[in-house]
């Protein structure tokens, strides 16, 4: 077990602990990885603590993978040395820094009860567990659950880290945090080189003809994507040659049979490709004439991100994190709401804009991720964070020491 001030990191050693951290669980795998390269990157020992139902083959050499069992109880309350023996907590007592990223798991709340008593800091990253969609699901056992912990989870947190403004105005805790912080996720910079061998290597692929034009939705079979919505309402409005090409592992939320049946009658203008993740998903962000997401809520959007930094324009809806920077600063479109019309009306004008014009708002996409997302200015704004926290740590336990000598 690595000892609290590790040599290999001057900063001292910032765990991340989290849940099921795999890449078929989307934005938080991602998001986690991020904040181990950049906190490496900063002179801090990075390490990934990870209760996951997954093998761990896609984390860091030397993270930790704890197995949960299937039974929802178990998987739920599974916290004890008989289970993970003095791993974890060793884990979080060498810790200079935790962050908890993920809410209504009881191994996160132990975590950070564990990391309060032992008044070592620690930052609540809720992933979008906080937004009101959230609740539409055990809503009421949520609320309970946030109730009974309040003063864990956000009043006695070092900072409740959200990853877009939008998130942060329509978290549930707004007002109980001791302090809030606002960081936007980093995306992996893009090779626009790579957008007419992937765009041919997905026709072919798929049997798409080059004079048809290629949407893409890339994310999770799950209600909040709203990826039924969207195909109906890509059906109705889309010119004939384009083809919406629907990327993304199913889940239990959405009938996947019904999905599959709802893309083949639509006579090859939705194609239902599945799970596709790593380097093999690229080829689809590269290869999209538009990317769409018009999810109810989506903290911050990796996949918008991804599509933007490899040059393709976006069509949002105003629930994802990032439509308010493509807003301001351009990349693709917004729609005006969330309904159905709504949805109908974004996809209405972006795929009756020409190839220039998509070109040139994919063009100001990409640099402005490259510009404002990048890992640099990411693991700067964390590091920031990181040192700010453990400063004030440092001085609280200094004060305590004061007091006591008195």
């Amino acid at each position: 077990m690595l000892r609290r001030s590790d040599q290999r990191g001057n900063k001292g050693s910032a765990l991340s602990i989290g849940v099921n951290l795999a890449p078929q669980s989307g934005g938080t795998y991602r998001t986690v990885r991020g904040f181990y390269d950049a906190l490496s990157s900063k002179d801090w020992t990075a390490h990934i603590l990870n209760f996951s139902k997954y093998r761990g083959d896609d984390l860091p050499e030397g993270s930790w993978t704890f197995p949960t069992t299937g039974l929802p109880v178990g998987r739920a309350y599974q916290w004890c040395r008989d289970v993970y023996g003095d791993a974890v907590t060793a884990a979080i007592r060498h810790a200079e820094l935790v962050f908890i990223h993920g809410i209504y798991v009881h191994p996160l709340l132990e975590a950070a009860t564990f990391a309060m008593k032992h008044r070592i800091p620690y930052v609540l990253v809720p992933h979008g567990s906080l937004d009101p969609f959230a609740f539409t699901r055990r809503g009421g056992r949520k609320r309970v659950w946030l109730s009974l912990y309040r003063e864990v989870l956000f009043e006695r947190s070092a900072a409740v880290l959200y990853a877009s403004e939008a998130e942060r105005k329509r978290s549930w805790a707004a007002g109980f945090e001791r302090r809030v912080e606002c960081i936007p996720w980093t995306v992996a910079a893009g090779s626009l080189g790579e957008k007419d061998a992937a765009r041919e290597a997905i026709r072919q692929r798929h049997g798409i003809g080059r004079d048809r034009r290629i949407a893409l939705f890339c994310a999770r079979i799950a209600t909040v994507k709203r990826v039924t919505e969207t195909i109906r309402a890509f059906l109705r409005e889309a010119p004939r040659q384009w083809v919406l090409l629907c990327v993304g592992p199913a889940t239990s939320e959405v009938d996947i049979d019904e999905f599959r049946t709802l893309c083949a009658q639509s006579e090859g203008r939705c194609i239902y490709v599945g799970p596709v993740f790593g380097r093999a998903v690229e080829d689809y962000y590269a290869a999209a004439d538009l990317f769409v997401l018009l999810s109810l809520s989506e903290n911050f959007g990796h996949s918008v991100g991804e599509a933007l930094a490899r040059g393709t324009p976006v069509a949002l809806s105003p629930g994802v994190g990032l439509a308010t920077h493509v807003q301001r600063y351009g990349g693709g479109f917004v729609a005006g709401g969330e309904s159905f019309e709504d949805m109908c009306g974004v996809l209405s004008t972006a795929l009756n804009c020409s190839a220039a014009v998509l070109h040139e708002a994919g063009e100001v996409g990409r640099n402005w991720v490259e510009r404002e997302l990048n890992e640099a200015i990411f693991a700067e704004r964390l590091d920031a964070l990181c040192q700010s926290v453990c400063g004030e740590a440092r001085a609280a336990s200094g004060r305590c020491a004061e007091a006591v000598a008195v």
